[in-house]
């Protein structure tokens, strides 16, 4: 069977929202039978491998294979998934994540009618009970897109765009060619692979108003769960990355990469859950080493709160830091509770407005009913009317007649 595309999802405990994740791919307007669906478990111990087995069973084209051991994180699963497809284009989706109806669609003809290398939408953001548009103001309402990497609108892509794997759809024969693959047992191996894909490429094209997927976020998931090997992970990914550039001559515009990740570094390191004063000191100074192998960028955070937390870690201030942290982590929940009850209000607002609309609606339909039942009123009187002067007319026909009888009688 010849599929047009390879959907490739990684797992791993994820037995409460791999059935919608499926289920969306199971009901593409592509058609499902058009679809070629990899499914890796990376060795979970909930019900999800329970799960997928049903759906195999269900349908000839889902491909699953359940791995012996957890390899920490998506790479080694994804690496996986892409040995296993057959199709000449391949998309990446999340285990709890999900596509809307005609995504496929719409990138596959894209991709295939325009001979690109690559062809991206946007995604929709829910987080902690908001929904947010994934596309960068910039890029707002620009239409469709077409560069490549060498001209200046890639650099903005680079510095703009977060690389989420799901809403690209990608050339097998590119990813072979290059020999592209994701880091294993690190995190932002997904930033890694659509770097280096990025410049393998020649034809690139970005619907900027087309949204291919929902982004779940989910408290203590990997890419949210901060600790020591987390951040050798993540400094890992990203010298690769830095190595990218280089081998592709494009150094200097790493600091446009730069732009978007140091506020994300920082914001990290912030977050992290690290109570050990060692472990913390060691952070620090994976921090300090690779801060100082990209000062040559000149590349300073945005934010105040960001620029106190990199002066405090270039110092190793861990007391001093450690309170910034507390601080941050309490205003982070105030204001988390503050969108919390501003989109639960404008939810009420809505409803109230709907229930508004109803009520007028209902209003309206009641002053036609009241006009109807008056006209009908006035119809059943004059029914009244014509019905006694026709009773009236029958009683004098009535008399008539039977004085007429009686005459003849006599």
């Amino acid at each position: 069977m010849v599929y047009k595309l390879s959907i490739i999802i990684p797992t791993y405990n994820r037995e409460e929202y791999i059935k919608k994740t499926i289920d969306s791919v199971i009901n593409q307007t592509i058609g499902f039978e058009n679809i070629e669906l990899i499914i890796i478990d990376d060795n979970s111990k909930d019900n999800t491998q329970q799960i997928i087995n049903e759906y195999a069973k269900k349908y000839s084209n889902i491909k699953s294979k359940y791995l012996d051991e957890n390899s920490g994180y998506p790479g080694k699963p994804r690496n996986i998934g892409i040995e296993l497809s057959t199709s000449d284009y391949i998309i990446f989706l999340d285990s709890d994540d999900y596509f809307e109806k005609d995504a496929c669609e719409i990138l596959y003809e894209k991709i295939n009618s325009e001979k690109a290398d690559l062809v991206f939408g946007s995604c929709t953001i829910h987080k902690l009970g908001r929904t947010l548009d994934g596309t960068p103001k910039y890029f707002k309402n620009k239409g469709i897109l077409k560069f490549n990497s060498k001209n200046d609108e890639f650099i903005k892509i680079i510095e703009l765009i977060s690389p989420q794997l799901p809403k690209n759809i990608f050339s097998r024969e590119i990813i072979e060619k290059n020999k592209i693959r994701f880091p294993e047992r690190i995190p932002a191996q997904d930033a890694v692979f659509i770097i280096e894909y990025y410049f393998s490429s020649e034809k690139i094209i970005y619907l900027t108003d087309f949204n291919v997927y929902n982004y779940i976020f989910h408290e203590g998931s990997i890419t949210t769960t901060q600790n020591l090997k987390y951040f050798k992970g993540v400094f890992k990914a990203e010298n690769y990355i830095l190595d990218i550039f280089k081998s592709n001559n494009r150094e200097k515009d790493y600091k446009y990469h730069l732009n978007r990740k140091i506020n994300f570094f920082i914001s990290q390191i912030l977050s992290n859950e690290i109570e050990k004063k060692g472990e913390l000191e060691d952070v620090f100074k994976l921090f300090s080493k690779f801060f100082k192998k990209i000062s040559i960028y000149d590349i300073t955070p945005k934010d105040d709160l960001y620029k106190i937390a990199l002066y405090l870690i270039e110092n190793n201030d861990i007391d001093n830091f450690n309170h910034l942290k507390h601080i941050n982590k309490k205003v982070k929940r105030l204001w988390n509770s503050n969108k919390t009850l501003k989109t639960k209000n404008s939810n009420i607002k809505r409803k109230n407005i709907n229930l508004k609309e109803k009520n007028s609606n209902i209003k309206e339909k009641n002053l036609e009913l009241v006009e109807k039942y008056w006209k009908l009123r006035e119809k059943n009187d004059l029914f009244k009317e014509q019905i006694k002067e026709l009773q009236s007319i029958k009683g004098w026909v009535g008399y008539k007649k039977s004085d007429i009888i009686n005459r003849i009688k006599k």
